[in-house]
């Protein structure tokens, strides 16, 4: 059986499944955001290993990034 594809999400709900921290900036210092239950497309997001992305969307139980 074929996957099932699917179209580009804008939206993550529990971006910590995927390893991700949301960040923001204060002053250009990154902080984890209090509320970790949401990323939408233009966040800003930390991987595991500390790099800082900008999240652009998830398609087929992937998430793509941009460089910042």
């Amino acid at each position: 059986m074929r996957k099932k594809q699917t179209s580009k999400m804008k939206a993550v709900i529990d971006p910590g499944r995927y390893g991700l921290t949301v960040i923001d900036t204060f002053f250009g210092v990154h902080r984890p955001r209090q509320d970790q239950k949401l990323l939408i497309e233009g966040d800003l997001v930390k991987d595991s290993k500390g790099k800082v992305h900008r999240f652009a969307y998830q398609k087929d139980d992937e998430i793509f990034v941009e460089p910042v």
